[in-house]
């Protein structure tokens, strides 16, 4: 048992007048006195250990949102206005009040995450629901940055109210998602914004996730680190290898190659910026960081011979050029996971 499911035991029983505080304060000092037959390494977690039976819990919790989406899909025309929102925020609303029962006995306590994952999954399907039924344009911007903002106001409460990651997660989901709604919403029509706007709002979104995902691990949550940390280097590398260009097939400087002065400046700067992603995994100590960099930079290396190599020196001999730097990539990646990251 490690340290924060014995506190949390603790904290059941006190909740429940099944200890009081001397009794704790009594049973610890008996166990400070006394020498143990055996030493027991106290280790923290580094990432969430998730049972056979939670993992059902949250498949069972999102095989019933995909249910109530195809009845209500199969049911539209059919269903009364109330019935609509009845089946589908009413739902959320439900799931939710569950979850906040089951939580109050500590048996069902990992119960409670698979409805909180049926109320954060059915719940942008309710208020949609409910605008549509309201006479709303619900594929409108403003209609996106009013439900992802409810949906960050919630998860935030939430979060504050019951302390349980699960909330962490929706709330960054449903904020990254009002950053989006809320930007269109704001040049939706302005002809200075082309769609290299999209690639460097990714490429925002990816830098904040890194930041959040380092934030925490200052407070012990590695599990929600290494996830922001995986999806936030991903969106960073992405976005900013889509604004290489490398993907046009005209040849480079053709009457037809849209390469503009910010491609070639983003095509020479990228390397840098997966070097400093392989630097950043040794600091940070962080996997994420290293598969991704790997994989990216073997991207970029065959996109790159491929664009500009392949007329002179041929498709294959390009080929073999590439073969050799990626096994070079492969060693690099070995190298650190054993220098730096593998304890």
């Amino acid at each position: 048992m490690v340290k924060d499911d014995l506190l949390k035991e603790i904290e059941h029983a006190a909740s429940n007048k099944l200890v009081v505080r001397q009794e704790v304060v009594a049973a610890f000092d008996r166990g400070a006195s006394e020498k143990p037959s055996e030493q027991i390494e106290m280790v923290e977690p580094t990432g969430a250990h998730v049972s056979i039976s939670e993992i059902l819990y949250y498949v069972g919790g999102a095989i019933v949102v995909v249910g109530i989406g195809i009845f209500i899909a199969q049911n539209w025309t059919t269903l009364s206005p109330f019935t609509k929102i009845l089946s589908t925020l009413g739902s959320a609303i439900v799931a939710y009040i569950v979850g906040v029962l089951l939580m109050r006995d500590s048996r069902f306590e990992r119960m409670a995450y698979a409805f909180y994952l049926i109320f954060g999954l059915t719940a942008p399907m309710g208020l949609y629901t409910t605008f549509d039924v309201a006479g709303l344009n619900t594929e409108t911007f403003a209609t996106q940055s009013m439900v992802s903002g409810i949906l960050v106001a919630a998860s935030l409460y939430s979060f504050y109210a019951l302390r349980r990651d699960l909330f962490i997660i929706f709330t960054i989901l449903y904020g990254t998602w009002a950053f989006f709604a809320l930007t269109s919403l704001m040049i939706q029509g302005d002809p200075r914004f082309t769609e290299t706007f999209f690639q460097y709002r990714l490429l925002f979104v990816g830098m904040v996730w890194v930041l959040l995902g380092y934030s925490m691990t200052q407070y012990n949550k590695s599990s929600l680190s290494g996830f922001l940390y995986g999806f936030g280097v991903a969106g960073f590398l992405g976005s900013a290898l889509m604004l290489t260009n490398l993907t046009g097939s005209d040849l480079p400087g053709g009457a037809n190659d849209g390469t503009t002065a910010a491609n070639f400046a983003w095509q020479a700067i990228y390397p840098g910026l997966i070097f400093a992603v392989f630097f950043l995994s040794t600091i940070l100590r962080s996997r994420s960081f290293l598969v991704f960099a790997a994989i990216f930079l073997m991207v970029y290396i065959f996109m790159i011979t491929a664009r500009y190599f392949s007329q002179g020196l041929g498709w294959s001999l390009s080929l073999v050029i590439v073969g050799l730097c990626l096994i070079g990539v492969g060693y690099l990646t070995v190298y650190l996971n054993k220098r730096y990251l593998t304890k």
